[in-house]
């Protein structure tokens, strides 16, 4: 792992409203892989295009991996529709969850065949079975991703627990948000407590674009210490004034 800034995915990813075309995405990965940044990737054709290109070195984040039925008449529920509802879910005892073995199959054939550098697991799903405790199905999720599956795995959560340390003992390192704006003590211990000879990883760096880059990413890598963030663009533009940064702070 060499690079210490990724590029985010969101706005290569049809799911969430992209219109680029394949060759705008490749020139974004391509301008930012040649000037010492990575890239991530979320689905199999961003992935597919990262693996294509020469030194590529990139994060691959796995899809949501339960499926979801109410508990009231089995009826499956959509993957868009709980995630346009996720807050309501959290300690929400009226669903019923089970593995989503298809998406499984489909991100680890991914992992073996397109070989990103890093890969993320968890995110809303965990989330979801952390906040109605469980414990069971998630080491059953986790257990899938076997420890050779890929350089590094790290854990994604957005809402980070100390209950969760026990279960992420064969993952390298965590990712999570990170920014001035949310390191107060109690979230700061969570993060120390998890953290313990793990890599550290940052996401939502520019809560969502309130926050200055410069001074996010000085507080981030000289204050915080962590090892990489991940910073969500889809202009060229955008990825010049973080490469002006880095340049400028030294990372």
């Amino acid at each position: 792992m060499s690079r210490s800034i990724y590029i985010g995915d969101r706005a290569f990813l049809h799911r969430y409203g992209s219109a680029l075309k394949l060759h705008q995405i490749k020139g974004l990965y391509k301008f930012s892989l040649n000037n010492g940044l990575g890239i991530c990737c979320g689905d199999l054709r961003t992935a597919t295009l990262a693996s294509s290109i020469k030194n590529s070195e990139f994060i691959y984040h796995s899809r949501f991996l339960l499926r979801s039925f109410h508990a009231s008449n089995n009826y499956e529920i959509s993957e868009s529709y709980l995630q346009s509802k996720i807050n309501f879910l959290y300690g929400n005892e009226d669903y019923i969850y089970s593995i989503n073995h298809e998406q499984i199959y489909n991100d680890i054939h991914i992992l073996e065949n397109y070989t990103p550098s890093i890969v993320t697991i968890g995110g809303d799903w965990l989330d979801i079975l952390i906040s109605i405790k469980k414990w069971d199905l998630i080491s059953s999720i986790l257990s899938l991703f076997k420890s050779d599956i890929c350089k590094v795995k790290l854990i994604l959560t957005f809402k980070p627990t100390t209950e969760l340390k026990e279960h992420i003992e064969d993952f390298d390192g965590i990712i999570l948000p990170l920014n001035i704006l949310n390191m107060d003590d109690s979230y700061t211990k969570t993060i120390r407590d998890l953290k313990e000879n793990k890599l550290l990883f940052a996401l939502h760096v520019l809560a969502g674009g309130i926050l200055p880059l410069n001074e996010s990413l000085d507080y981030l890598f000289n204050h915080v210490e962590v090892d990489g963030a991940i910073i969500g663009t889809g202009k060229k533009q955008h990825i010049e004034e973080i490469l002006s940064a880095c340049a400028s702070l030294g990372i």
